[in-house]
Formats: structure tokens, sequence, C-alpha cells
């Protein structure tokens, strides 16, 4: 019996370290769409933040996705946050870019119909970001929702500049 008692002890310490090990493992992830029934995207790159944001609609927590996608017949590479949560009720927005841990640089987005994604669909703009990054270490980008405080989400670019090569060479094809 004591025996059972230790294995379960043992367990319930192993569990919040593996829990933290599996929020802090963010990877980039590059796929192709087959399927364009819903989406003109063709091909897209996309990481969970590493920080997490509450929504207070639903009371839980969401990681915000950011994605760098084409379309069809086109190989200009746009970027979108999922932000998972409301963020405004406008169709336009401002975000703040910091690139590694400088200061933020501020910028009209686009906020999707269901008041959650903000996107950058300025091809210009979106390059010169992409430029950035690809330079960078860590992205962070923050969000002033209507009427609360800021959020923010961060993303890890170790791996971006390898990703984003392979999405290039799916949006060319």
């Amino acid at each position: 019996m004591i025996a059972i008692a230790k294995k379960f002890l043992f367990i319930g310490l192993l569990f919040p370290f593996t829990v933290i090990a599996q929020e802090s493992n963010q990877s980039w992830l590059t796929t192709e769409t087959k399927s364009m029934a819903y989406s003109d995207k063709i091909a897209t790159l996309s990481s969970s933040s590493n920080t997490s944001v509450w929504n207070e609609a639903d009371s839980e927590t969401v990681y915000p996705l950011i994605e760098f996608y084409c379309e069809n017949n086109s190989p200009v590479i746009f970027l979108s946050v999922n932000w998972k949560r409301f963020v405004s009720s406008f169709r336009k927005t401002e975000i703040g870019m910091a690139i590694d841990n400088n200061k933020a640089e501020w910028m009209s987005v686009k906020v999707s119909k269901g008041s959650q994604i903000t996107t950058i669909d300025n091809a210009q703009r979106s390059k010169e970001v992409i430029d950035k990054l690809l330079a960078a270490t860590l992205l962070k980008i923050e969000i002033e929702p209507y009427s609360e405080p800021s959020i923010f989400s961060e993303y890890n670019l170790k791996d971006f500049p390898t990703e984003l090569n392979r999405l290039i060479l799916l949006c060319k094809k």
C-alpha cells in the first residue's frame, strides 16, 4: 500500500514539470492546404504563443496563434494573429510589434468579422515585418482590446527562417 502511495506521489511530482515543458516547447509548423473549400490559403506557417492570454468570454486561458500564409495564385505572404478571444468590434485596430525586446512598432491591422483575428493585409508591410523577423530571436505582439488592458503574445523565432523558406517554396507552386 505504501509503495502504491509513493508511486502516485512520484507521478504527481512529475506531472507539473511535464506540463511546464510542454508549454515552453513552441515550434513552427508549415502546412499545405489540399482543399480550399473554406479558405483561399494554400500554405501556412504557424506557431502558438509562448504566453497565454485570458479569454473572459469563456473564462479560460488561450494561446494566440501567429500565422504567415499565401493565397491561391500568389506568392505574397501575409501575417495574421488569431488571438482566440475578442479583441475589437471595429474593422481596424492597431498592434504593437517588439522584435528582440526593442521598442514596439505600432501598425494598423484589419480585424476579422469574428473580432478575434488581426491581419496585416498590406503585402509591402507584411514583407517588411518578415524581413525584420529573419534576423531576430523573439517577437512580442501587443494589442489593446476595447475597454480592457493590453494583452501580449510572444513567439520564439529560432526555427522561423528555415520554416519560412519551406513556406516560400509552397507559395511559389
